[in-house]
């Protein structure tokens, strides 16, 4: 499925430079592992589209309401939810 989403131009370029490797999003619409976000860039001032678009798969999703099962509503509302974009670190130096 091809899902089309906005998204502002600091966090487009941090996509384009390969430094933000996660969406954060209200979870009102459908998707899956596999399916590809289309994400265009939106200036920061007007909100207009700028033309620019960069094309993303869906490689993991969860949504934050599956947090209740490991913390409590009051917890959460204290200190928020965290999401992290993570990836392997190798040491190659041992």
């Amino acid at each position: 499925m091809e899902i089309i989403k906005k998204v502002k131009k600091q966090y487009f370029d941090a996509i384009v430079d390969n430094r933000k490797q996660f969406e954060i999003r209200l979870g009102d619409f459908d998707c899956h592992e596999g399916d590809i976000v289309v994400l265009q860039e939106q200036d920061d001032s007007t909100n207009e589209l700028t033309g620019r678009t960069i094309n993303c798969e869906v490689v993991y999703k969860i949504n934050t309401k599956e947090a209740e099962k490991f913390y409590t509503k009051e917890e959460i509302e204290q200190h928020g939810l965290i999401i992290l974009g993570i990836r392997r670190h190798y040491d190659f130096n041992n």
